[in-house]
């Protein structure tokens, strides 16, 4: 059955949905309202930016608005893949939010920079992806962490998730990818 609703434990409430692509937690429904409350203050102060700075206001949150989906779809995925593409739609969306200011240059410029930069990260990230999918046979978190508890690792494993882990610094500029 394509799509399935069961319960994975009777002592949590955490729940799978859609073939184990997702899954709910109480956990991430707080996560979730904390970021809907953090957008609409940022919905706030944008209608004071907006004042100060014309900016296509239509564009602009439909930009918006496709980046917090981007995130709330991250946070209840369940599978590699899904996180890596929706964290790639996300990065998309930040590029058009970067250069939307068309009176600016540097916005322009900093928005093909990171264009480049981003998708150099994202071959390193499916390369990582590919190799934990070659030595684990599955894309799966929860299953990904029963082989890591099990100790079931070998090394290919290891550099996929280092792969990854760099990806991830890059695309988010922490230190040793900071510049």
């Amino acid at each position: 059955m394509l799509y399935v609703l069961f319960r994975a434990d009777e002592i949590d409430d955490t729940y799978y949905i859609l073939n184990n692509f997702f899954v709910c937690h109480e956990f991430n429904n707080f996560i979730k309202k904390i970021i809907i409350v953090c957008m609409l203050f940022y919905l706030i102060l944008l209608n004071n930016f907006n004042n100060i700075l014309k900016l296509p206001i239509f564009e602009y949150l439909i930009l918006v608005f496709s980046c917090v989906f981007s995130v709330l779809i991250i946070i209840k995925s369940n599978h590699l893949f899904i996180i890596f593409l929706f964290l790639e739609i996300m990065n998309l969306c930040l590029y058009c939010l970067i250069g939307l200011n068309k009176d600016s240059n540097m916005g322009i410029e900093s928005a093909y920079k990171y264009f480049v930069q981003s998708s150099f990260s994202t071959i390193i990230g499916f390369f990582g992806i590919s190799l934990i999918y070659l030595s684990s046979g599955t894309l799966l978190l929860h299953e990904i962490g029963f082989l890591i508890h099990f100790d079931n690792l070998n090394w290919l494993f290891v550099i996929g998730i280092y792969f990854i882990i760099t990806s991830i610094f890059f695309k988010l500029g922490i230190f040793p990818l900071h510049s």
